[in-house]
């Protein structure tokens, strides 16, 4: 915990060099000093981050609590394996994202960019999203969401002379403030009940499950959908990453939008017993996964520009995901472990898995669009001749997301089948087929996910 509480201090001490800077007339000076200084200080907090996940056993639940002077909340974060598991890419592709940026950035001229100001919102970003998976109290999580929020307006508003960009970072700002409506929503209905913001006494009281749990379910399911970029709350999404630097567009697909699914996860203890909760909160969850990923993969697939084609994709694997924690809830409604831990452990697995995956292909994407000028694919193609190591990084990339063994994609995509193959065992024949169209649609997601990156590695390398 000491070095998790160190690295988050690395990181808020950076950003506020970093917002000194900022507000200087932007020099060559300065500008070099910013592109050392500001990914020097994410990286280190990055890696104590990392080092301080592996210093604990991950059995144990953690807490650390102080007051701040504030009428109400206080400054608590927690570690538990949920928070532990979520601040893997965060901590992870914190690091990777921004070395690359640094790299990418190095000859920026300071008439055309203030990188102080850049570095400092990517600080802050990451500091955003690590309060968020530690926090345990309802204004300090609300507080996190909120910079965890803003931050990317800016980042992705990085080239601001273009009106495409300007107006993808409005559209990102308004989808991410609607969802935190719903969120401040949420909490207040707890808080009410409880009389309390602290997670640990937040959760509705035991007993019949009331019309509120209901109400706070899909008030949950809305808001943290909206970060996570579920249909048909993901239209930030396809307009947010083609516009923003390639090291941030990783971080955003790879990241920040696992907060939305940590927020469902995390919330569910807050609203019902699992064993209590109404069956039909499984059901939404699972066909709204499925539809998002089904809907995902084919806009991915109609794609010429490569990032954009990686941002619908993105919203596929959250789609997935989604699916995993639908089939968690069914299972934990039934009584059924083997689909509940499966659910929850491939929606993991997977989580983590593209996070890896998602990471490399924007990485190399921004290599693409660095060396040509584009990412338009049917300008491209070749480039395999010309850029070896980038088109070998691709393809690993692309064969793991599209699922094909033995790599990463096609082992989390197994768990999440594995979940859905004991369909057979629930009671009601409804239920069983249910379960038997989420796994054959999963396939055909996997089929045109293979067809969708086949396309993209053969137009551009």
């Amino acid at each position: 915990m000491f070095l998790i509480l160190l690295a988050l201090c690395v990181l808020a001490v950076s950003a506020a060099g970093l917002g000194l800077l900022a507000f200087a007339r932007p020099t060559p000076a300065t500008t070099r000093l910013a592109d050392l200084f500001g990914p020097l200080g994410a990286a280190c907090g990055c890696a104590l981050g990392m080092a301080g996940l592996f210093t604990d056993s991950w059995t144990g639940s953690l807490l650390w609590t102080q007051a701040w002077g504030l009428p109400v909340g206080s400054l608590s974060l927690g570690l538990d394996a949920l928070s532990r598991v979520f601040l893997l890419p965060v901590f992870g592709l914190g690091f990777v994202c921004a070395c690359a940026g640094g790299i990418s950035l190095r000859h920026t001229r300071a008439s055309e960019h203030n990188l102080a100001a850049h570095w400092l919102f990517y600080l802050l970003l990451v500091l955003g999203m690590a309060v968020v998976m530690m926090a345990r109290d309802a204004v300090l999580f609300l507080l996190a969401w909120e910079v965890m929020s803003l931050s990317p307006f800016f980042l992705i508003d990085f080239n601001d002379s273009d009106r495409n960009v300007r107006d993808a970072s409005w559209v990102y700002l308004v989808a991410a403030h609607l969802g935190a409506v719903l969120l401040l929503a949420f909490f207040g209905l707890l808080w009410q009940n409880a009389g309390d913001t602290a997670f640990a006494t937040l959760a509705l009281k035991e007993g019949p499950v009331m019309p509120l749990a209901s109400v706070l379910f899909v008030l949950s399911l809305l808001g943290f959908g909206a970060k996570a970029g579920i249909a048909p709350m993901h239209v930030w999404l396809p307009e947010a990453h083609p516009a923003a630097p390639s090291h941030i567009s990783a971080l955003l697909s790879g990241a920040m939008i696992n907060a939305g699914l940590y927020g469902i996860i995390r919330s569910c203890e807050f609203v019902a017993p699992l064993s209590a909760a109404p069956a039909w909160w499984g059901w939404l969850t699972l066909f709204l996964g499925l539809g998002t990923a089904l809907m995902g993969i084919l806009k991915a697939l109609a794609q010429s520009n490569l990032k954009r084609l990686l941002a619908y994709s993105s919203v596929e694997n959250m789609g997935l995901m989604l699916m995993g924690v639908g089939a968690w809830l069914i299972g934990s409604h039934s009584g059924n472990s083997w689909i509940g831990t499966l659910g929850l452990a491939g929606a993991m697995f997977h989580m983590l898995n593209h996070s890896a995956f998602k990471g490399l292909l924007f990485l190399t994407a921004g290599e693409v669009l660095h060396a040509t000028g584009t990412v338009r694919m049917e300008l491209l193609g070749g480039l395999q001749q010309r850029m070896p190591l980038v088109g070998a990084a691709f393809g690993i990339g692309a064969v793991s997301i599209a699922c094909f063994p033995p790599f990463n994609g096609f082992a989390g995509e197994f768990v999440l089948a594995l979940s859905l193959l004991d369909g057979s065992s629930l009671p009601g024949v409804e239920q069983q087929l249910g379960l038997l169209m989420a796994l054959v649609v999963l396939g055909l997601v996997s089929g045109l996910a293979a067809a969708t990156y086949a396309k993209a590695y053969g137009i551009t390398f």
